[in-house]
């Protein structure tokens, strides 16, 4: 019995601690939203708010100070549960924009909120005039590189806020493709330059508010010039004995435009030919005739001297008796001997001499 009489007092006083933790819960001061970061454009302005309950006061502070209470507007407005809701309104343009030259593009705002007990801040948000710089920190410049390097073509955007990021445009057209990079500063890398990759490039930074555009360069490829495969040698130039071939070759493979080099080298080729040149062959002198044989012929030989053939017979035959000995019937018949006619001359087989 004794247990539960203490008990009492304990129950009453967890009791108590619960009501008053809900009371303090339901009264404190909480903020239901925050001013937001942003950015403003030069000549215009933007407006941040935020909201609390069971606070009697809002008031903006902006670089450490607070802000006068004529700039900043409140309304109350009534939740369902019938708390009312503090918001208020601050709208910030560049008159607002101290001189000191710290803060002079940026304000860090908070709203502070007022309660019987004190005082509770939001968290702080940044306001800041968005702008872009005129001048590029980099611009690219003209640029000559050979077929198939690698080029760079610069860039660095000018200051601004927000961030800007750079593309890149090639003749007016946006460049694209698996060949081209755009490093962290803004250059452009370009893989493997083609001859198509020839023309004007234009940097140009975005920041969603500004644009900007860099000074105009100019790309372009050099072609050095490569011989194409030697020709199949000629016939040789002369029939026979000693003469020249030739061969050729084009400096096409690829052509060189008028920013490379020629071929180096030589367009014609020439190497010695030689074949065997056919000999006339020349017959010796005759040797002495042969001393007349039985069957009234004679004959007399000679040689060739060149191992080719010689046109013409080696050997040749006459006759002893100048035609006197007769072959009939593949018999030779022999001349008569002379006789005297009356009148005292020699007569050959009917001739008189």
């Amino acid at each position: 019995m004794g247990q539960l009489i203490l008990a009492y007092p304990l129950i009453s006083v967890i009791l108590l601690i619960m009501s008053v933790k809900i009371h303090s819960e339901q009264t404190m001061p909480k903020f239901i939203q925050t001013p937001k970061s942003g950015y403003f454009l030069d000549g215009e302005s933007i407006t941040i708010n935020c909201s609390a309950v069971n606070v009697f006061k809002l008031t903006f502070f902006c670089n450490g100070n607070p802000v006068k209470a004529s700039l900043v507007r409140t309304i109350t407005t009534k939740l369902p549960n019938g708390k009312n809701v503090l918001t208020s309104f601050l709208q910030i343009n560049q008159a607002l924009l101290p001189k000191d030259e710290v803060y002079a593009r940026k304000f860090r705002c908070f709203c502070g909120a007022f309660t019987q007990n004190g005082q509770i801040n939001s968290t702080t948000s940044y306001v800041t005039k968005a702008y872009m710089d005129h001048i590029f920190l980099r611009n690219p410049k003209n640029l000559t590189v050979l077929l198939g390097s690698k080029a760079e073509l610069q860039c660095q955007p000018p200051a601004s806020v927000p961030s800007s990021k750079v593309k890149w445009k090639r003749n007016g057209e946006l460049v694209v493709g698996e060949r081209f990079h755009i490093k962290d500063l803004g250059s452009l890398v370009i893989d493997d330059i083609q001859r198509q990759d020839e023309g004007r490039y234009i940097c140009e930074a975005n920041n969603s508010i500004y644009s900007r555009q860099s000074l105009s360069a100019v790309l372009q490829v050099k072609v050095n010039g490569k011989w194409s495969p030697w020709s199949n040698w000629s016939k040789c130039d002369k029939e026979c004995g000693k003469g020249y071939r030739h061969r050729k070759r084009k400096c096409n493979n690829p052509r060189p435009n008028k920013h490379g080099s020629s071929c180096r080298g030589k367009a014609e080729e020439k190497s010695s030919c030689s074949s065997i040149c056919p000999v006339n062959a020349v017959w010796d002198e005759w040797l002495e005739w042969t001393p007349c044989s039985h069957l009234c012929e004679k004959h007399r030989r000679r040689n060739c001297l060149d191992r080719s053939e010689c046109i013409g017979h080696a050997v040749e035959r006459n006759n002893c008796t100048g035609g006197l000995c007769i072959l009939q019937n593949d018999q030779i018949t022999m001349p008569r001997l002379p006789t005297s006619n009356q009148n005292g001359n020699f007569v050959f087989d009917g001739m008189t001499n």
